[in-house]
């Protein structure tokens, strides 16, 4: 999976299971996340809300990959 999201100041990627965040500067973090944790991270950072079916689904494959 391969989310991106900009704003004024911030670009936003989620790659897998990895958020990052990247700033003109060049400044930035990045930091993993487990399947647990990958639907809150779609509704907090890029705004994406699934619904129940999709986040059992996204957090069962995920737990399989990983």
């Amino acid at each position: 999976m391969v989310v991106q999201r900009t704003e004024a100041g911030l670009r936003r990627t989620l790659v897998g299971s990895t958020p990052a965040n990247a700033r003109p500067d060049g400044s930035g973090d990045e930091r993993g996340v487990g399947a647990e944790e990958l639907t809150t991270v779609l509704k907090n950072e890029f705004r994406i809300a699934l619904g129940a079916g999709g986040a059992a689904i996204l957090t069962r494959v995920y737990r399989v990959a990983t």
